[in-house]
């Protein structure tokens, strides 16, 4: 799983097994992101929605964490000539 900063455009890879140690591994994340720089996290954005889950859900509501996803791609981009 990769996790970039859009601020600084700083990145963490965190390799899993599958996909069902996401949400372990944000957690871990997350606690470690916040000590390590006394901020909170503002916005949590996935990817195309792939790791939205009643559990994330839940999670980013008890973290005060708003979660948003990006808009998936629906056909290959249009080059105009």
């Amino acid at each position: 799983m990769n996790i970039i900063d859009d601020y600084s455009s700083y990145a963490w890879s965190i390799p899993l097994w599958s996909k069902d140690e996401v949400l372990h591994a944000l957690h871990v994340w997350h606690q470690v992101v916040e000590n390590q720089y006394d901020d909170p996290l503002k916005i949590l954005i996935t990817d195309n929605g792939k790791l939205l889950s009643q559990s994330m859900t839940s999670w980013c509501q008890t973290a005060s964490l708003p979660l948003t996803t990006t808009i998936p791609l629906v056909g290959p981009p249009v080059v105009s000539s």
